[in-house]
Formats: C-alpha cells, sequence, structure tokens
C-alpha cells in the first residue's frame, strides 16, 4: 500500500507522531532534531540500498508530526492569570467578531479576537487569544441586534469571565477539552455591548452568501423539507427538526443530514458533469470546478469531511488537467497532513477520525470487494461493497464516541443512500440553481425533491420509532480497535485474496471477529465483583445509579427539568432534557442494556423527570415507588409509559427486606401506608448492604420523617449516606446524625441553584460530625466502588 506513495508513509507517520508526542514530554526542538537524523541516515541508507524509502517517510512524518503538536501545544496557553478573573468582576474588552453568532432561543454565542480586557478599577491586561462570547437575552431586540452580528465587526462589551466547564459526568462531552483544541480558555458573559467598527471581513461576505441562499431555499421548499435541505446543501444543520435528526442518528443515518463527503462529492460530480453536457471542454470544465470547491466548502462551514472532500476533489481534477495518475489514496493523505498542520487537535475529534477512517477504507476495500460478490449486477456489487465497508470502518469509532448503533444501519444506508443521492441532493442542487433565475422555474424540481424526501423522513421515523435492532456497548478499548483493525484487513484479504491467503487467513479472522463481538458484548466492570453508586450530577436533582457484582442495575430517580414559562422566541430548538442528554448518555457509556429496578423516591419533577427518556430507550423490569397515587401530569405520564413497556409496579410495605444478589440485601424503611401532607416527607428510603457496609438513600425526606424513621427504627451507623433534600436546612437535623453516624455523604445539588441548596448549617453540621462529604455541585459525578477491600471514590471534577 506504501509501495510509491510518499504522502500516504508520512501521512501514517505523522499520526503515529501526534499519538506518541500526546505520551511524552520531549520538547519540540529535540523532534526536529530528530528529524534532521532521520532525514541524514535515511537519505544514506536508500543511496547505498536503493530501498527503504517507504520507512524514511514513515520516521520522517512521524518526527514532524510530534514537533508540530508540541510546538502547538507550547503556543496553546493564555494570557489572562486566572487569579485575576475569579472574582466575578466585570471587565471591559474590546475585538473583533471572528465567527458568525450561533443564536437559539434565549443564548446566543460567538468567538471574538481579544487584544485587551480592562477592569472596573482601570487595571489592563494585554491578551491576544480568543474568548467565547455568550449572552442571555432578556429582550427579543437583544436577540436581533445579536443575530445582525458579522464577522470583521469590532465588539465592545462588559463581560464576566469564567472558565470553559469540563465533563461533569462519567462519558460526558469535555467541553473544556474542546474549546481548548480551539485555542479558546475562557467564556464571557456578556452583559453589554456595542459595536465601535462595522466594517466586515471578506468572511462576513461568505456568511451573507449562505443566507441569501437559505432564504431562496426556505422560499421555494415546504416548511416540513426546507431546513433539512439547508442542512443538505448548505451545512446549516440546526435548521434539521429535532426529531428528524434524532430518528436519523438513532439508525446510522445522520451524515445524510449534515453536510459530508458524500454532498460534496455529488455538487462536484453535478457541476463537472453538467459543464461537459453544455459543452465545455472536459479541461476548462475541471479547471471551473476547482475554482468552484473552496468556495462551496467555505459555504458549508469548512467542516471536517467537507475540507477533506474538497482538497481530494481539487488535487483528482488537477491531476485530470495535467493528464496524470489519479491516485485517490495519496490525495487522501495529502489532506490529512494539511489538515493536521492546520490543527494537529483535530485528530482527537470523532468527525476526523471516521471521516478518514472510512474514506480509507473505501479506497482500499471496495473495489476487491465489488469483484468477489456473486451478483449479476456490478452497480450493485459496487453499492454493496460501499455500505458493508462504512459499516465495518466506522462501527468501531462509532462504539467508542456513541456507545450505540443500529443493527438496522447497514441495510437502511444500503436502501436510503442511492435515493437521497439521486433523487434528493441533485434535485435540490438544481432548483436552488433555477430559483436564482425565477422562483417558478424551482417549482417542479423542489416539488419532486420535497416529496421524496417526505417519503424517506416517513419510513425513517417509523422504523425509528419500532426501537428495536439497538445495540448498546461499553466504550471499546484502543486496543480492542487495533486487534479490530488487524481482524478487518485479515478478513479483506481472507475474502479477495487466492486460495492460499484464503486458508490460512480467513479461518482465523473469523474466530477473531467472533472473540472482538464477544469481548464488546460483555458490560463494563464484568470481571470485577464490586458494587458501583454514582451519584450523577443532573443539576437541581436527584439520580443513583447502582451497578451491583452480578450486573443488576437500579436507577433511583433521574433528575429532570424544572418548569418555567418562556415566550415562544426564548424557547430554544431542542431543550436541554437532563434524562436524554446526562442519564440516558451514562447508562449507554457503562453498557448497559436494561433496568432491573427503578426506584421513584417521589413525584417531584427534579427527581422523576428524567425518567421518561430513560423509559423511552430501556426495558424497566421493575418499578418501585410510594403509596401515593400519581401527583402529577408527569408522573402520571411516566407510569402509562412504564406500563406500557410491561413493567412491573410494586409498592413495597415498610420493612420489606430481600436479597438483590447474593451478599447484598435492601430493606425500605419509609414510607408506610398512611399518607403525609408534605410529598417530601413520603420518599422511599431503604437501607442497602453489601461486604457489610450500610448504604441508605433518603429521597427528600424532612426532618418530620427523619424522626418517625429514628422512632421506628434502630437505624446502624451507616457507611455512606445520601443527604435528604438537596442538603436543604429542613433536613439532616441533629438529632438525625447523632442516630446514623454516617461515615460519607453526598449532597446532590445543582451549581448556583436559586434555592441556595446546600444550607451552609448542614454543611457545617455535618463537617462537626466528622463526615466526609461529597457534593455534586462541586465535584460534579461522584461514584463509590465498594468491593471486599473497601471503599474507593472517584469524583469528575478536582475540586481545589
Amino acid at each position: 500500500m506504501l509501495q510509491g506513495r510518499p504522502f500516504v508513509a508520512m501521512g501514517v507517520g505523522w499520526i503515529a507522531g501526534i499519538l506518541i508526542a500526546t505520551q511524552t514530554t520531549v520538547d519540540a526542538r529535540w523532534w526536529l532534531v530528530a528529524t534532521v537524523v532521520c532525514l541524514l541516515v535515511g537519505v544514506g541508507w536508500i543511496y547505498y540500498t536503493g530501498r527503504g524509502w517507504a520507512a524514511v517517510l514513515l520516521m520522517i512524518g512521524l518526527c514532524m508530526g510530534a514537533a508540530h503538536l508540541m510546538w502547538t501545544e507550547a503556543r496553546n496557553y493564555t494570557d489572562i492569570p486566572s487569579g485575576s478573573v475569579q472574582g466575578g468582576e466585570t471587565w471591559r474588552l474590546e475585538g473583533i467578531v471572528v465567527s458568525p453568532p450561533e443564536v437559539d432561543g434565549d443564548r446566543g454565542r460567538w468567538i471574538v479576537q481579544v487584544k485587551q480586557i480592562e477592569d472596573t478599577a482601570g487595571r489592563t491586561i494585554d491578551v491576544d487569544e480568543r474568548l467565547l462570547v455568550q449572552k442571555q437575552f432578556y429582550q427579543h431586540e437583544q436577540k436581533q441586534a445579536t443575530i445582525k452580528l458579522k464577522r470583521g465587526q469590532i465588539l465592545r462589551f462588559s463581560a464576566r469571565l469564567q472558565s470553559p466547564e469540563p465533563a461533569r459526568n462519567p462519558g460526558a462531552f469535555d467541553y473544556r477539552t474542546y474549546l481548548y483544541h480551539r485555542g479558546i480558555h475562557w467564556i464571557a458573559e456578556v452583559d453589554a455591548m456595542e459595536v465601535v467598527d462595522d466594517s466586515t471581513s471578506w468572511r462576513s461576505g461568505v456568511d451573507s452568501l449562505r443566507s441569501f441562499l437559505g432564504e431562496r431555499l426556505e422560499v421555494i421548499y415546504p416548511e416540513t423539507t426546507a431546513g433539512m435541505i439547508r442542512g443538505m446543501l448548505l451545512g446549516e444543520r440546526k435548521e434539521v427538526p429535532p426529531q428528524v435528526e434524532e430518528d436519523f442518528a438513532l439508525l446510522g443515518l445522520i451524515h445524510l443530514l449534515a453536510i459530508s463527503g458524500l454532498h460534496v462529492g455529488i455538487f462536484v460530480g453535478c457541476l463537472f458533469g453538467g459543464l461537459q453536457w453544455s459543452g465545455m471542454r472536459r479541461e476548462r470544465a475541471a479547471a471551473v470546478t476547482m475554482l468552484a470547491i473552496p468556495i462551496y466548502v467555505l459555504l458549508t462551514g469548512a467542516g471536517v469531511p467537507v475540507v477533506r472532500a474538497g482538497m481530494m476533489g481539487i488535487l483528482a481534477l488537477l491531476a485530470l488537467m495535467l493528464r496524470r495518475f489519479s491516485d485517490s489514496l495519496s490525495f487522501l493523505a495529502v489532506a490529512l497532513v494539511a489538515m493536521l498542520i492546520w490543527n494537529p487537535y483535530a485528530l482527537f475529534e470523532v468527525g476526523f477520525q471516521l471521516s478518514f477512517t472510512v474514506t480509507a477504507a473505501l479506497l482500499i476495500a471496495v473495489r476487491p470487494l465489488a469483484h468477489v460478490f456473486p451478483f449479476p449486477w456490478p452497480r450493485f456489487n459496487q453499492l454493496l461493497a460501499v455500505t458493508l465497508t462504512a459499516q465495518w470502518a466506522s462501527l468501531p469509532l462509532i462504539l467508542h464516541h456513541f456507545r450505540e448503533i443500529s443493527l438496522l444501519s447497514g441495510l437502511l444506508n444500503l436502501a436510503v443512500v442511492p435515493v437521497v443521492s439521486i433523487a434528493v441532493i441533485p434535485v435540490a442542487f438544481l432548483a436552488l440553481l433555477l430559483s436564482l433565475v425565477h422562483e417558478g422555474l424551482a417549482w417542479l424540481p423542489a416539488l419532486f425533491s420535497s416529496w421524496v424526501l417526505e417519503q424517506v423522513v416517513a419510513v425513517v421515523h417509523h422504523i425509528a420509532a419500532w426501537n428495536v435492532g439497538r445495540l448498546i456497548v461499553s466504550p471499546p478499548s484502543w486496543g480492542w480497535i487495533a486487534a479490530y483493525a488487524v481482524t478487518g484487513a485479515g478478513l479483506l484479504m481472507g475474502f479477495t485474496g487466492g486460495p492460499l491467503l484464503r486458508r490460512r487467513l480467513l479461518p482465523g479472522a473469523l474466530v477473531m471477529s467472533l472473540v472482538l463481538a464477544w469481548w464488546a458484548w460483555l458490560p463494563a466492570g464484568w470481571a470485577n465483583a464490586e458494587l458501583r453508586i454514582t451519584f450523577l450530577d443532573v443539576g437541581q436533582g436527584d439520580c443513583v445509579v447502582i451497578e451491583t457484582p452480578a450486573n443488576r442495575v437500579l436507577v433511583v430517580d433521574g433528575g429532570g427539568n424544572l418548569p418555567f414559562f418562556q415566550e415562544e422566541w426564548q424557547q430554544p430548538r431542542r431543550d436541554y432534557e437532563v434524562g436524554r442528554d446526562v442519564v440516558v448518555r451514562y447508562l449507554q457509556y457503562r453498557g448497559i442494556r436494561r433496568i432491573d429496578e427503578m426506584v421513584l423516591s417521589h413525584g417531584d419533577a427534579d427527581h422523576i423527570g428524567g425518567l421518561r427518556a430513560v423509559a423511552r430507550r430501556y426495558p424497566v423490569e421493575r418499578v418501585i415507588r410510594n403509596h401515593h397515587p400519581p401527583q402529577s401530569d408527569m408522573e402520571a405520564e411516566l407510569m402509562e409509559l412504564l406500563y406500557a413497556r410491561g413493567a412491573e409496579v410494586l409498592v413495597p410495605q415498610t420493612g420489606a427486606e430481600w436479597e438483590l444478589e447474593p451478599g447484598i440485601r435492601w430493606q425500605f424503611l419509609h414510607p408506610g401506608e398512611t399518607l403525609g401532607t408534605e410529598p417530601n416527607n413520603d420518599s422511599v428510603v431503604f437501607l442497602l448492604t453489601a461486604f457489610q457496609q450500610r448504604i441508605l438513600l433518603t429521597g427528600d425526606i424532612e426532618e418530620e420523617a427523619e424522626r418517625q424513621l429514628l422512632r421506628q427504627w434502630d437505624l446502624p451507623p451507616l457507611d455512606l449516606m445520601k443527604v435528604a433534600h438537596h442538603g436543604s436546612r429542613t433536613s439532616t437535623a441533629e438529632e438525625w446524625l447523632e442516630q446514623t453516624r454516617p461515615q460519607m455523604a453526598v449532597i446532590s445539588a445543582g451549581r448556583n441553584n436559586r434555592y441556595g441548596h446546600p444550607s451552609p448549617e448542614v454543611v457545617e453540621r455535618l463537617g462537626n460530625h466528622g463526615v466526609q462529604l461529597w457534593r455534586t455541585d462541586r465535584d460534579g459525578a461522584v461514584t463509590f466502588i465498594l468491593d471486599e477491600t473497601g471503599w474507593r471514590v472517584e469524583t469528575m471534577v478536582e475540586y481545589e
């Protein structure tokens, strides 16, 4: 594969260099010295032996890739001392708008290149860095003013600076790292702003053209499909309806809605073919198309797949013009090295990994696979080879990053991609082009492509509603992914090679495939005899996930969004939903496929609101709740959903005790059958005993229920206790602590919540009793791991 392909050798080395550099502290200068040494030694070796150039280029690429990453790391720092902005004071800033504003509901954000910041006392700090600017709108006029911002304008504003949030739950998106990879170290929360220089850059012209074309699509397409067409043609994925996006993502079809290499290929093919059809010579058509590609790449937002496909298209057209051999794998390697020079951190992002991995696999495997398929239709054989190769190549990365795939994805891609590629995207390009002449000319192609897209969306939604064929695994290690890649190569050579390769490679590769599938199917921690209790950071709410040594899963509450009124202009395109965005993602991260027990402590929204998303995505065997009938529409809808999904509902008697599995028992202590006047005091309270340790979960009980528990039960000293009611001063009384004597405790509360939880009195009281305390508002998610040797505690956020 490296023979005659110097850029491929260098690209492989460049990737290896970046990966090695992340595990070392070697300065960039030493890597440059190593590059020179490799060059000199390599030239001498090639001169005397006449071979080995591929290995030399690989080593040079390795050293240069490592040097470039370390050089980038040395320059990726902030000029703003963290101690100077920790007081929450307001700073005055001035900078250039370098990204178009992203506005959703009552929030907007964009990037500003700032040169100087000044505090209210006139103290200034000279800087030269990018800040992510965020603004909350309290009036519709503020939102409209932000939408009108353009790249190149100089903005003066007052803001409070804060450090980006790290991931606060296991498996969650790490926003701090994401911004760091873009050279952004601070978020500016804007109070007031004004444009002091209205001059714009050429990039704002690109933004204006994009908006203009998007408006043309809005005119010629109905509301039901206009947003999707804008996403497919112009990369404006925020215009895609959330439900459509969720359905396509669930079935592995999301690449059709987001601008990708497929769309660039269709654009290039339509333009190049159309120019030739109009009578233009092939070389001139290639030249015109080459000039159009960068414009289209910029117009669609210059995402990784688009840039990659655009560069490969330009190189292929250039080879055609010069009548040179066109080697797509070498063009891919050139694009890879160029993009890693521009930003070496791109290697760690899922879009980059998927784009280059799948493209490389297609270039290597499709042609030989298409020749071994037995069907008499060459086009179908090629389409089948493309689908199987893309599915196989993307599988490990999708499992690693998203932990879930649809077993229907391959079949659906085989059916849907040709329809969209032939009957939607090219026809939509034609409709857009004709609309620039006259809207009437675009009517027929817009009507046809819209109808086809509506049918596709309807079919996809119907299949997604079945909720079948979902495979959830815990994220595979990079070692597993490497073994998967070797196995894939063995399968390819075994199927497409001669009889000797088939005999030698195919049996071993097939056996290895089964071993890897079995290994991936095993749940996280399957070999560890431990109890894992995770208090998720769900904001102002409660959610506890308990995993037992026998892989039983208990979910105790699920957090929830507190309802508040918003006007229509304030409503975001897609609401943040704790159950879907936190709880379900954590369950996927842990490779959990079913819920054995779901405990509803009581009916408050901040405890059960997130459980609807869990119940929709996971089978639930048993639901445990108190004696209260549903107290709200939300609780009634949740119970109706759980009944419909076949869950058994159990209201345990006070004192009921049973064995979850050998060595683990739980006992329900509260509430009794008599209903209290305060719903919080009817929270389900249970004692879990494992490895001779006692864990008490308390819901939202207050002092009245605490006193009742103390009268009714002779509570033993506790090893771990969830502090009731988010640390409210109405709970965790002195008498309660004297009786229960917890060694460790957790408070589940939201950062900067409106209720002031946890109460300083409760925190002080716990400290006076020598309780070791963790808080989700401070520590993020907290995981307690218990085995025969004792406790281990893991937190997501390092508390200073």
